[in-house]
C-alpha cells in the first residue's frame, strides 16, 4: 500500500535535554507518533542513548546522527521509514558538519535536512 503523506516532528532538546525532563520529552515524541523526528541540540550522551533506544523500541527503527563532538550539540533524525545518509562535504566549515544532518527517504524520493545554526554573540564594540 502506498502512503500518501509523511509526517514530521522537530524538537529542540536544549543542550541534550535535562535529565529530569528526558522521559517526558520521549513520551511526547512517542505520543505524537510521526513518521520522522528531527531533534536539534541532540548530544551523544546518556540522554541521547536513551532517546535512540526507546524510540527504536517504539517503531522508529532508522536513526542517523550528525555525530557531534563530546559536549556539543548536533542533529538526530529518527524515522519509521527507511532513510539513507547523505554524504556531506565542506571544505569551508568542517568544524560545523555536526550541525547539519541530511537524509534521503527513498520511498518518497524526499530529502530531509535537519540543521542548527547557533546564535553567535560578540562583545559590543567600544564606544
Amino acid at each position: 500500500m502506498f502512503r500518501k503523506k509523511v509526517t514530521f516532528l522537530t524538537w529542540n532538546l536544549r543542550h541534550g535535554g535535562k535529565k529530569t525532563e528526558i522521559n517526558n520529552i520521549i513520551s511526547s515524541l512517542i505520543f505524537h507518533d510521526t513518521d520522522v523526528i528531527v531533534l536539534t541540540e541532540y548530544r551523544e550522551n546518556e540522554n541521547g542513548n536513551l532517546i535512540i533506544s526507546t524510540l527504536k523500541k517504539n517503531g522508529w527503527t532508522y536513526a542517523q546522527s550528525s555525530n557531534p563532538p563530546k559536549n556539543e550539540n548536533g542533529i538526530l533524525i529518527m524515522s519509521k521509514l527507511p532513510i539513507e545518509k547523505r554524504n556531506l562535504n565542506s571544505d569551508e566549515l568542517p568544524e560545523a558538519l555536526h550541525r547539519w544532518n541530511e537524509v534521503y527517504i527513498p520511498a518518497f524520493d524526499m530529502y530531509v535536512l535537519g540543521m542548527s545554526r547557533p546564535i553567535i554573540f560578540s562583545p559590543k564594540s567600544p564606544v
